[in-house]
């Protein structure tokens, strides 16, 4: 692979090879799981600021109505629904389409495992709902199976909020993270990398 793929609503990252400079003929290849940023402090929480860019959660409702006519409801899961604001605070900035990220949940009815070798990363997550509400799409195109970009902002504008739902398995008043993905994630061999994790 080595390239973002998207399966479901979920966006992975697939090593294809680890491969690299010859060390020696005992050298084997390995690979390690990263964060693919780190955030600095931010407000109001919960929220992340990647490199002048920030995604402020927001009206998380933890056992919201669940709407009518939903065909897709997994067995044993209720109904959580969130929204996202983006703020460019310095700097010029991509807002990827959310259709990338993902609610980790502790029994979530749906799982994710990208791996290399050597390592493995696995998370439960919650199943999106995508016809949950005012969530815009791109009508331009990403390249390959990467979602195409939402907006793009100057330093001082806004995004948002765009309105996203899951179904959740387990207690109404489980631990929630948040990932976000803030850029594509690069194609580092040896590195498998993690999102954004945002504490709810």
């Amino acid at each position: 692979m080595g390239y973002p793929i998207v399966i479901g609503s979920v966006l992975l990252l697939g090593i294809a090879s680890c491969s690299g400079p010859a060390v020696g003929t005992s050298a084997r290849p390995s690979a390690r799981v990263v964060p693919v940023a780190t955030s600095a402090p931010c407000s109001p929480k919960p929220c992340a600021l990647v490199n002048g860019l920030q995604v402020i959660v927001s009206d998380l409702e933890r056992d919201a109505a669940v709407p009518a006519g939903a065909t897709d409801r997994p067995p044993q899961s209720h109904y959580v629904r969130l929204r996202l604001s983006f703020v460019a605070v310095s700097g010029d900035h991509t807002v990827l389409d959310p259709g990338g990220f993902m609610l980790i949940d502790e029994d979530g009815p749906d799982s994710m495992t990208s791996s290399a070798p050597g390592v493995s990363l696995s998370h439960k997550y919650a199943h999106r709902d995508n016809s949950c509400g005012a969530t815009p799409r791109s009508s331009g195109s990403g390249g390959g199976n990467v979602a195409p970009p939402l907006a793009q902002l100057k330093a001082g504008q806004r995004f948002g909020p765009l309105q996203m739902c899951f179904w959740v398995r387990g207690a109404v008043n489980q631990n929630f993270t948040y990932a976000w993905w803030p850029f594509n994630a690069p194609d580092t061999p040896g590195v498998l990398y993690r999102p954004v994790e945002i504490p709810l």
